[in-house]
């Protein structure tokens, strides 16, 4: 069972898939390694025109993700790139240790090409817009050239009520989620809004369990 992202790493990983689809459907990407080059200002919208490159296209995800901060540092400035990122932003020692919407820099001090996580893990999957036709994703192991593994200072906002419910597991989170009782009354029964982090498709012997439950609270005390 995958544990939600926190909201605003959420929200560039969403951006990151959706600018995929974008480009692979319409091409309206334009791959330019010039300076200065201006930051396109929030919200992003499929069918929009993007030109940059890889590190300014890292930086534009941040800029579409509310609370993100900008990882160039320069005040979402036109000016900046890989080794910007390189200089600017924290170091750690494995892959492992990075969240969604950290970055990887290539080549000696990050001169070659910036990416960004679209998937965490020991082999992470990026984000990469390194040449015309990106927006594209590829695993960090098909990229051999020096790597050096960044992270943003990301200050998440509090979780809301609504978060904590549907940050909850197992199984007797979901049947109160069902039913509308507990901590899901006010809410109602089987409220999508507030579903916690159970599996779409239910186990077959949570349904057991479930009629089980509902058998035992028929019987008189």
């Amino acid at each position: 069972m995958t544990i939600p992202l926190p909201p605003i790493r959420a929200k560039m990983q969403l951006l990151m898939y959706e600018t995929l689809a974008d480009e692979q459907s319409r091409g309206d990407w334009t791959y330019e390694a010039v300076r200065p080059m201006p930051v396109p200002p929030p919200p992003w919208h499929p069918g929009q025109h993007v030109r940059g490159d890889c590190s300014k296209g890292v930086q534009y995800i941040c800029r579409w993700s509310p609370g993100a901060p900008d990882p160039m540092m320069n005040d979402w400035g036109p000016y900046g790139n890989s080794q910007t990122l390189w200089i600017k932003l924290h170091h750690v020692d494995a892959p492992e240790e990075l969240e969604v919407g950290d970055i990887i820099t290539f080549g000696v001090d990050g001169e070659d090409h910036a990416t960004m996580v679209l998937q965490d893990g020991a082999d992470p999957l990026l984000w990469s817009f390194g040449r015309q036709g990106a927006p594209n994703k590829y695993n960090l192991s098909q990229d051999p050239r020096p790597r050096q593994f960044l992270t943003l200072h990301i200050v998440e906002p509090p979780p809301t009520p609504q978060d904590k419910l549907r940050a909850m597991t197992g199984f007797y989170s979901w049947t109160a989620w069902r039913l509308g009782e507990g901590p899901w009354r006010k809410y109602g029964e089987r409220n999508p809004v507030v579903r916690p982090n159970v599996p779409r498709r239910i186990p077959l012997d949570w349904w057991k369990r479930y009629a089980q439950f509902l058998a035992n609270r028929k019987k008189p005390l």
